[in-house]
């Protein structure tokens, strides 16, 4: 097991970088990012082309630019880490134990069909109609919630749950269970139809919402995507259930993480 401080190290870095910062450094740095952050601009209203390119000329003229750096560092890494799974766990005065189960995406990254995978995430987990809402949650009342989401830049699924403390290994079970269905092909047609359902009223509301398609847009242009919302509507409603077995196969359990409760002196 992994300690707490360790962990919180790894995730936040040293005490002592931070102690060295002051303004200078800070302001470097932010020249910096001015100079070779790539930049992507979205526009959404009902200003014509012209008109807003004008206007972003005339704002951005004075911003002193260099060569952009486009290596930002975000390697996908498809397997595990180790060959079994790293596990951390913390203690902290809680009353409800926290249950994270981290999952690389292994091998379908390697050309990913991400209409898939949004559809399998909302089978998995996303969602009120997903295995692990509908048996963790409501059948076997495992836990207070539980459900996946998924992380399309780095490749992972995260499984996130909360729980009692007792129930740790019971409530892991079973998570795991709900992935092994999803792997041998225990889909029914109705599951896949409330899949495909919850997924693209998601999709069409993006559409409804200023934000949302500044969001998604964005995300598009950092995957190298081009599809719009219409033309990934149209790949859910085609994906078929051995497609989702085959993402459910090529996942790997790399992390596990559990909050608990600290134990009382003398219990």
């Amino acid at each position: 097991m992994c300690d707490g401080e360790a962990f919180a190290t790894y995730r936040l870095g040293a005490e002592a970088e931070a102690e060295r910062m002051d303004a200078s450094v800070l302001t470097s740095h932010y020249q910096t990012l001015l100079k070779t952050a790539p930049i992507e601009i979205f526009y959404s209203g009902t200003a014509g082309v012209d008109q807003v390119e004008t206007a972003l000329i005339k704002a951005l003229n004075g911003l002193k630019r260099g060569e952009p750096n486009l290596d930002l560092g975000t390697d996908v890494r498809m397997n595990s880490v180790t060959e079994s799974a790293r596990e951390f766990a913390e203690e902290m005065d809680v009353t409800q134990g926290k249950l994270n189960l981290g999952f690389r995406l292994g091998e379908c990254m390697e050309d990913p069909n991400y209409a898939a995978l949004d559809l399998f995430n909302c089978l998995y987990g996303s969602g009120v109609s997903s295995k692990l809402f509908l048996n963790v949650r409501e059948r076997l009342s495992l836990c207070y919630y539980a459900s996946s989401i998924l992380e399309k830049y780095k490749g992972l699924l995260i499984v996130a749950s909360g729980i009692e403390f007792a129930k740790y290994q019971e409530a892991k079970d079973e998570i795991l269970a709900q992935l092994c269905a999803v792997q041998t092909g225990d889909i029914t047609d109705e599951e896949l139809l409330w899949a495909k359902r919850a997924l693209v009223t998601d999709l069409a509301m993006i559409k409804d919402d200023q934000h949302q398609l500044e969001e998604f847009h964005l995300g598009q242009t950092i995957l190298g995507e081009e599809d719009s919302i219409d033309e990934i509507i149209a790949k859910v409603e085609q994906t078929e259930k051995a497609e989702l077995v085959e993402i459910a196969k090529g996942l790997q359990l790399d992390a596990i993480y559990f909050l608990k409760g600290a134990e009382e002196e003398g219990a």
